[in-house]
């Protein structure tokens, strides 16, 4: 079972109610089984709904935000287990040391951006741990869509569409969370 997962996932405040509740539901579930959450440290949106899911049901949270971010303010305000880095780069880097693995909830730019990112590390052999697409409601089809033409279009081969798993329900990446791993 993974023990400090990484979830890369959505900051804006203006998201839907089955969206942030997602996000507080699987926060929740991390708390009950004992599950470290490590995440990018933002108070709003999906992120802060995550963190809160965590925090309110007695589980531990990592937050790993850089300064110019808490400058603006932009930082969950109860996260205690919070790092400071200097910028983006460093935060990615920490974010993949600190999990052993990752998890990806709706999302703009950012979300997108480490997607990409932590899926190419595996790609490359710069890590070996799971990756878990989480496409709530159908939001990630055009994108699993996509990754499935590459693959069509030889720009990718059939055995990279194995670097990750995609899950249709928060409940079932909670069984994706547990299952066992060689």
């Amino acid at each position: 079972m993974v023990k400090r997962v990484c979830v890369y996932c959505a900051s804006s405040p203006n998201l839907a109610e089955t969206f942030l509740q997602s996000a507080y539901t699987l926060g929740k579930y991390f708390a009950r089984a004992g599950v470290t959450t490590v995440y990018g440290c933002g108070g709003t949106g999906l992120m802060g709904s995550l963190a809160d899911g965590v925090l309110d049901h007695g589980g531990d949270v990592v937050g790993i935000i850089p300064n110019f971010m808490v400058d603006r303010e932009w930082a969950h305000q109860g996260v205690s287990n919070l790092i400071r880095v200097d910028s983006m780069h460093e935060r990615k880097a920490r974010m993949e040391k600190e999990a052993d693995a990752f998890i990806i909830l709706p999302g703009g730019c950012g979300t997108f951006e480490e997607a990409w990112e932590i899926i190419t590390w595996k790609r490359l052999k710069l890590h070996v741990k799971p990756i878990c697409i989480a496409n709530l409601w159908n939001y990630y089809d055009p994108l699993v869509a996509q990754l499935d033409n590459a693959i069509a279009d030889q720009f990718m081969r059939n055995e990279h569409r194995e670097l990750f798993d995609v899950r249709e329900s928060i409940e079932a990446v909670q069984d994706w969370v547990t299952q066992e791993r060689t």
